[in-house]
């Protein structure tokens, strides 16, 4: 691959939305918790971005310059525990590869759902939405199939990690 972009799945959201396990599990790693995460961090597959980019606009364009040059798909994560408003509207339009939404914490606060859905509708991620909890699994391996559908993994490789 030398002289080749690696073509990665650029994870956006919220602190603690479970992008970083999200991240691990995508790269292999099964899941996992942990820490706050500061910096951005390369993975095999993945592009974890800071939550406190979202909090900070002038921020944007670091989120926007990372996904031209790295990014195959841009995942959108909301918390359903919590769902804060982090994103702006429109902002997934502001991106030259595909954006799609991911309700995560979907064992929790079922009535946020709706809330959840309208914040990506809100910010221009057209449907479907993938309900996971990274804790049990559930929706986990319609992400995965979905991710390897844009060509970020083909599904034998992530057999074999």
């Amino acid at each position: 691959m030398t002289g080749m972009h690696r073509r990665r799945v650029m994870l956006v959201g919220a602190t603690g939305c479970g992008k970083t396990t999200l991240a691990h599990l995508i790269n292999g790693g099964g899941t996992m918790k942990h820490k706050r995460t500061q910096d951005v961090i390369y993975g095999k597959y993945t592009i974890d971005i800071p939550g406190a980019y979202l909090e900070f606009p002038d921020m944007y364009d670091h989120i926007i310059s990372l996904a031209q040059n790295d990014a195959s798909i841009i995942i959108f994560m909301v918390d359903q525990n919590r769902a804060p408003e982090v994103y702006p509207p429109g902002f997934a339009k502001l991106f030259n590869c595909k954006v799609a939404g991911v309700i995560s914490k979907s064992d929790s606060s079922p009535l946020n759902k709706r809330r959840c859905e309208r914040q990506l509708e809100l910010a221009g991620v057209d449907r479907p939405y993938f309900s996971v909890n990274l804790k049990d699994g559930t929706g986990v391996q319609e992400l995965m199939d979905f991710i390897s559908s844009v060509g970020v993994f083909a599904l034998s490789d992530k057999q074999g990690s």
